[in-house]
């Protein structure tokens, strides 16, 4: 079973499970909401919280391996997208309301970002390097949540690009200033999912259903068949060229406008941020023989 090579010592934990050949896809870091790094550890090896990373960093910058990175990680009450992540857990050195995370800690987490990226070859961007709240305001997976806390993303990213890059790119703002900038919000990066309910969500489904496309029921939940189905709609006309994996990303969101504007009369803004006019339009666009 497979670890990092920052790690420095291992825990198991029976909070894993099978990836069900799922390969990973993004990197997610949380922060673990306290400041106790070794008792959160014992109750992820005890089992009595239900709860696994695949690595855990201390403020020191210690990094302990907890499930090997073939397996999942219990960390996003998501299966499906937990199968495509990689998860960090990152102790804080202060709490609420900051929820601080150490400058140490944040150069360890960029460390493991670019290794990870590297060996996995997941692209080092805030489009695959998020935070556990992103993956509901992004992908409207998990639940809502103020994580990943204190933790400054942005710095990790472009700190993990100056490491794959050897040196040969600038690097962001020293780690030692990490702390007075921690809490800013990240910014988003360019895009921004959003899915339909009720009556507009139960029309894009039965206009998937009628394409052959979307065999679940008509209930105005979106689930990952819905989107895998919306995914291969903007597949056939062109709009979408990545994995048919049901998790609407950045180029997913354009073309649902694309589509839209194609198809479905959509006169709004191809600005990657599809609402309630560009679902309309994707809906009409299926509707159409």
């Amino acid at each position: 079973m497979t670890f990092s090579s920052l790690v420095t010592r291992k825990v198991t934990t029976p909070n894993e499970s099978t990836r069900r050949g799922a390969k990973p896809r993004y990197i997610v870091h949380h922060h673990e909401a306290g400041t106790s790094f070794e008792a959160v550890i014992e109750s992820w090896r005890t089992g009595r919280k239900q709860g696994s990373c695949h690595i855990t960093i201390s403020n020191e910058g210690e990094a302990v391996g907890i499930v090997p990175e073939q397996l999942r990680a219990w960390s996003l009450s998501s299966a499906t997208f937990d199968g495509f992540a990689l998860v960090t857990e990152i102790e804080n050195e202060s709490g609420a309301p900051n929820w601080a995370v150490s400058a140490l800690a944040h150069e360890k987490a960029a460390q493991v970002t670019a290794d990870w990226c590297q060996r996995y070859e997941i692209p080092c961007t805030r489009e695959f390097v998020i935070d556990h709240g992103e993956v509901y305001t992004r992908h409207h997976m998990s639940y809502p949540t103020a994580c990943a806390g204190g933790l400054n993303l942005d710095w990790i990213v472009a700190r993990a690009m100056q490491i794959m890059a050897g040196g040969k790119i600038a690097a962001p703002s020293s780690p030692s200033v990490v702390a007075a900038v921690v809490n800013t919000a990240p910014a988003r990066t360019g895009w921004s999912y959003w899915e339909p309910t009720g009556a507009l969500a139960r029309r894009v489904q039965a206009a998937l259903k009628g394409k052959g496309r979307y065999a679940g029921p008509v209930d105005g939940v979106f689930g990952e068949f819905t989107r895998r189905g919306v995914q291969q709609t903007l597949a056939f006309s062109g709009e979408f060229k990545g994995l048919i994996d049901g998790l609407i990303q950045g180029g997913g969101c354009l073309g649902i406008q694309t589509y839209a504007k194609r198809f479905g009369d959509y006169t709004g803004p191809l600005d990657a941020a599809p609402r309630t006019a560009s679902w309309t339009g994707l809906a009409l666009g299926l509707e159409r023989p």
